[in-house]
């Protein structure tokens, strides 16, 4: 349900929203009646000292979980590893053909690579093709180069640093109860 609207001239900030509540359906499951109550009494159970609030995927990349390993090479001033990790650190979900324009980027780590990987990189990848075009004209400008990303993006890329540290000590506080 969603309720609770107001019209506004403002813009929903980080942090301002309410809260969620959820309801949660359980349909054609293949266990008992009792099974299934035994379970939800041991997971009630387990609830009851509270979910750790932790950022999702959203925050480090749904395919790519990257941004901040990115920005941790930003915040130490180390950014041709940033850039790197962005244009050549592969994964195993992300399609073949992004995958085999990073790996011949990674191989041909160089201005001429940076020219020809922006000719390999998929035109829906516009960031890596832009990354790679500033560097195949300034192969050693690798912080001008991240200012080709919107304000908004590269502020997530530190964000999502204090983003990986608050659940990293969420997670080991949680443990400790």
């Amino acid at each position: 349900k969603l309720y609770g609207f107001e019209p506004s001239d403002k813009k929903i900030q980080l942090g301002e929203s309410g809260g969620n509540k959820f309801e949660i359906v359980i349909r054609d499951i293949e266990i008992s009646k009792e099974e299934a109550e035994k379970r939800l009494k041991e997971t009630f159970a387990q609830l009851q000292k509270g979910i750790p609030n932790l950022f999702g995927p959203q925050r480090f990349g749904e395919v790519r979980k990257i941004t901040h390993l990115v920005g941790r090479e930003i915040l130490q001033g180390n950014f041709e590893q940033a850039a790197k990790i962005y244009l050549a650190k592969t994964f195993d979900a992300e399609p073949e053909d992004s995958k085999e324009a990073r790996n011949f980027l990674a191989a041909n780590w160089n201005q001429r690579g940076f020219s020809d990987a922006a000719e390999k990189f998929p035109q829906r990848l516009k960031y890596e093709i832009a990354l790679c075009n500033h560097l195949s004209q300034n192969s050693k400008d690798f912080i001008r180069a991240f200012k080709i990303f919107p304000k908004k993006l590269q502020k997530m890329f530190v964000n999502a640093v204090q983003a990986w540290v608050w659940n990293e000590c969420a997670v080991e506080l949680w443990n400790k109860k």
